[in-house]
């Protein structure tokens, strides 16, 4: 490349980057939907009711633990849902993250990489990043438990469609999502996100890969989006945690409620 070539380059690079950031930006003005409107009451209850009745969400609320993968990013999770304890592993080999912490208390937790402890801003910035995966890497796997979270509002929109808003928790407080059902089933097909995180609004995932635990909870273990998939693998599910006799991998956490 010549001297010319060498100071156009970037320039030229930096021209790209325009235009590329402009078309963007032109296709998510273009395909953004708008937040459809909906109504609250006795309609928008009972169609709440009848999703959470088809994925068995009474079921889920007995559970004492449930561990995931989370695809694309391969993160492991384990969440004790009884006594709100969580563990977070990403990386791998030598450079892997352990992060335990009480999702009641974020100041108590505890966070090992390559199997040594890391103590001071180190440990805190891994803890931090560990939270904000779980949060949304939690939701993924079953974004239908939180249909009645404290504060979430629900209307109905048409017969089968079910709009929630959240104004308050998370990661992004006044994200909306859209649900879709199957008119036979109950199931969602598909719901639409606007979300502060996604630029695009009325971004659409799916629900596909439906697999039944044990206990009668169903879990879609598939999101296709536009630009990715979103795959949920290795689901496991406690109906006691710790068991009898098993070791608790909570156990020399000083995190522990008292």
């Amino acid at each position: 490349m010549n001297k010319k070539a060498l100071v156009l380059f970037p320039a030229v690079f930096a021209g790209l980057m325009l235009v590329s950031a402009l078309t963007v930006a032109v296709i998510v003005r273009l395909k953004s939907e708008t937040l459809p409107e909906g109504r609250t009451g006795p309609e928008a209850e009972a169609l709440t009711a009848r999703l959470e009745k088809a994925v068995n969400i009474e079921a889920w609320k007995n559970l004492a633990a449930v561990s995931f993968t989370f695809g694309p990013t391969g993160d492991r999770h384990f969440r004790d849902l009884k006594r709100d304890l969580i563990e977070v592993r990403f990386g791998s080999g030598r450079d892997e993250v352990i992060v335990q912490y009480n999702n009641k208390n974020w100041s108590r937790f505890k966070v090992r990489e390559g199997g040594r402890p890391l103590q001071g801003r180190a440990a805190r910035k891994a803890f931090e990043k560990a939270r904000k995966k779980h949060v949304n890497d939690f939701f993924w796997l079953n974004p239908l438990a939180q249909l009645r979270a404290p504060g979430a509002i629900r209307k109905i929109i048409g017969k089968r469609s079910l709009l929630i808003t959240y104004p308050q928790g998370g990661l992004t407080p006044g994200d909306s999502y859209l649900y879709v059902l199957d008119s036979k089933t109950g199931l969602p097909l598909y719901f639409k996100l606007w979300v502060d995180i996604i630029p695009l609004k009325g971004f659409r995932a799916t629900f596909e890969d439906w697999v039944k635990t044990p206990e009668g909870i169903l879990f879609s273990r598939k999101h296709e989006t536009p630009v990715y998939a979103i795959n949920i693998k290795n689901i496991r599910t406690f109906s006691r945690y710790p068991k009898a006799g098993s070791e608790d991998r909570f156990k020399d956490v000083s995190f522990l409620p008292k």
